[in-house]
Order: C-alpha cells, then structure tokens, then sequence
C-alpha cells in the first residue's frame, strides 16, 4: 500500500474562514494534514463532502483528561481556540460502512521552551446517508469571529 497525494493541497494567500480540498479521489484510506497559523478568534471544524447534516459523533480527550462526548454533530471538532495548530487526521471510508477517523492535534501553548505544548486526542464517526458514499471533499471552517491567517495549508494523502 502506497500513500501519495490526494487532491490539490489548499494554501491560504490571505486571511479565510475555509480551506478546503475538492478533488479528492474517493480512495478507501486518507490522511488529511491541516496547519493553522497563529491567528485570534478561530475555531476549527472539519466536514467530508460539505455535508452539514448531524450525521458526526465525536470523541476526544485534551491532555490525558477524561474523556468528552459530542454526538449527532453537523461537523467533527478539531480544535483550540487562538493558537497555532497543526493536526493529523487519518480516515477509513469502506463502501457499506460508516466512515471511522482518529485525529491529534498538538499546539504550542505559551511560547518557549519553558511551557510543554499541548494535546488533544479524538476519534470521529461520519455516517453519511448513504454508506456507499466516498470521500471526495474535506474542509476545515472557522466558526469564531477572526480568520485563518495566510500560509495556512490543508493537505491529504490517500491510498486504496
């Protein structure tokens, strides 16, 4: 199994509140990779294929802490408010099955070596409304009130 490329990575020439990729090639196995620069104001969601039905359930656990629950969701969350992220997410989509993700996200916390960066762990379910769907889309949405900052860069691999 060989990853490589899948779709056109997103770079941001200016402030947004979405970065998405469109052309993804519907391949079972896909690992998306999303850069937020530090900015203020912004809160991260992910969708599959723009699809805002309450069709997501989440898990997650931030720094080792107990674990948190959001289900009959209309995205997955993926974030920490005003900070600098970089998150790992790697999705399964099998015809005839729900659509399982497992994601990280690390942020640098206070700046320095003095502070330990922080974590976030999370698993995610999409069942889209119909299990045959593959996922050809992926976007990342600001819901706060500022913007993405420029260079922030959506990317996926994908494999069958």
């Amino acid at each position: 199994m060989a990853w490589a490329k899948n779709g056109t990575p997103s770079t941001l020439g200016g402030t947004s509140d979405t970065c998405e990729i469109t052309d993804l090639s519907g391949l079972k196995f896909n690992q998306f990779l999303w850069h937020k620069v530090n900015t203020t104001n912004t809160n991260t969601i992910m969708r599959i294929n723009a699809d805002s039905g309450s069709l997501y359930g989440n898990r997650y656990s931030s720094n080792g802490g107990a674990d948190g629950t959001l289900v009959s969701k209309t995205n997955f969350e993926l974030n920490w408010i005003n900070s600098e992220e970089f998150i790992m997410v790697y999705g399964v989509a099998i015809s005839g099955e729900e659509k399982l993700f497992m994601s990280w996200a690390v942020h640098r916390s206070t700046a320095g070596a003095g502070t330990a960066p922080q974590r976030l762990e999370m698993v995610h379910k999409y069942v889209p409304a119909s299990l045959t769907d593959t996922i050809d889309q992926v976007n990342v949405t600001n819901t706060d009130t500022g913007d993405y900052a420029a260079d922030s860069n959506l990317s996926a691999l994908g494999t069958d």
